[in-house]
């Protein structure tokens, strides 16, 4: 019985350390990638966009509570 255990033990823990390389391997292949300089200006003007939207509607908010 002991030696079923250890079995199990021994071949569920060496894939389970597989399991990290593969997670590393696609955090690697999922990592941001740097942004030229015209996508971060079209970026940072619809952020600007939503911004004053959200704005607008808290001071509405807050006016219509008044």
């Amino acid at each position: 019985m002991t030696f079923a255990g250890w079995f199990f033990l021994c071949f569920f823990m060496t894939t389970g350390m597989w399991a990290y390389v593969f997670d590393y391997i696609g955090a690697w292949t999922q990592r941001p990638k740097p942004m030229n300089e015209t996508e971060f200006s079209r970026a940072k003007a619809e952020l600007g966009k939503k911004v004053q939207g959200i704005i607008a509607k808290g001071r509405k908010i807050v006016e219509d509570r008044d």
